[in-house]
């Protein structure tokens, strides 16, 4: 029986207990755990200006038993290297579970010292791949680790987050956003957001982005607002609601929006509209409306000679924003057709 605290970003832990069980062989072993949250299991964050009707909340992290299973062997009796295959399952309400799979190697140098390499492939988190050097202190081991004797394999390091790797949350967790009802908290209105922030991750100039990307917990970084970025969020998140939080974000071209997505400049914690110095800047030639866009407390700045803004479909609209400055103006002016402006 083990327990832990998790703790995601952009959020608060959360307390689990991990009751397992194993059975051991001097080469081999097998394990079954569960990872079950006792308190903290959400975090609430509510969100007034939304433009929508209902007052929403972000909540996440709600977890119910969730299983986990390894099987590991020493592949050849006279070389100290192991392998393993596992299996782990997480139900996650009011949206779909996490079933996975993983497999991993493991080469002991000495009695202290070994290399490791872990890969890990399931719905939400996609593939995964951690490798890395270990270091073991202490233990009942006098001899070696291939064809070890049971005795000294009782002080074998215990693999707990089979599921999670490279992260420093030991379970994977989600975020959802949910309606305000009168009394009432259970309809979900909209999982279409694309959250981006300074310290985001991958970072790479939005090339290969998955659902696991630019979430509550794991937002995208500042070079991913590209236009493969955004029409790659626009297939996997029709009506893309992208949110910044503050920070400078530098596009490198034209950035033409998918139709019906929108762009907002929001506080630290996404919770309301950045105002004044406090909204993020896009340095840009061009965003271009596409139709059903919207820019919403947004600073546009010139990178390059560009009219910053372009419109070409119709219902589009512009609030709460800065087109250019006094030093840095548009280089052609913008077109304000077909769209509302409010400055």
């Amino acid at each position: 029986m083990f327990a832990g605290h998790s703790r995601v970003e952009n959020s608060s832990g959360f307390w689990i207990t991990n009751p397992g069980l194993e059975v051991m062989g001097s080469r081999w072993d097998a394990r079954i755990n569960a990872y079950i949250p006792v308190a903290g299991r959400s975090h609430e964050l509510g969100i007034e200006e939304f433009n929508i009707v209902n007052t929403p909340v972000f909540t996440g992290h709600t977890e119910v038993i969730n299983s986990v299973a390894r099987v590991s062997y020493q592949l050849f009796r006279s070389v100290p290297l192991k392998g393993y295959l596992g299996a782990y399952f997480f139900a996650i309400p009011n949206t779909d579970n996490v079933r996975g799979g993983a497999a991993g190697l493991e080469y002991w140098f000495d009695d202290s010292i070994r290399v490791f390499a872990n890969y890990s492939y399931d719905n939400y988190q996609h593939s995964k791949v951690v490798g890395g050097l270990g270091i073991s202190f202490g233990g009942v081991r006098n001899g070696h680790h291939a064809d070890p004797s049971l005795s000294e394999r009782l002080t074998d390091p215990v693999e707990r987050y089979l599921a999670n790797l490279g992260h420093g949350s030991g379970i994977p967790s989600k975020t959802l956003l949910f309606g305000m009802g009168r009394g009432s908290s259970t309809q979900l209105i909209s999982t279409d957001i694309a959250f981006f922030s300074q310290t985001g991750t991958p970072n790479n100039g939005g090339t290969g982005l998955t659902l696991a990307n630019c979430t509550f917990e794991n937002p995208c970084g500042p070079t991913d607002f590209t236009q493969t970025g955004v029409t790659t969020l626009g297939g996997l998140l029709p009506n893309t609601q992208i949110f910044f939080n503050g920070g400078t974000y530098t596009t490198n071209g034209v950035v033409n929006l998918v139709t019906g997505q929108t762009v907002s400049s929001r506080s630290a914690d996404y919770a309301e509209l950045a105002i004044g110095a406090n909204r993020s800047t896009i340095i840009t030639p061009t965003i271009g409306l596409q139709g059903n866009n919207t820019l919403e407390n947004i600073i546009l700045l010139p990178g390059s000679p560009g009219s910053l803004v372009n419109v070409n479909g119709s219902n589009n609209l512009i609030t709460g924003s800065q087109i250019g400055s006094l030093s840095t103006p548009a280089q052609t002016g913008w077109r304000c057709s077909q769209v509302e402006c409010l400055l």
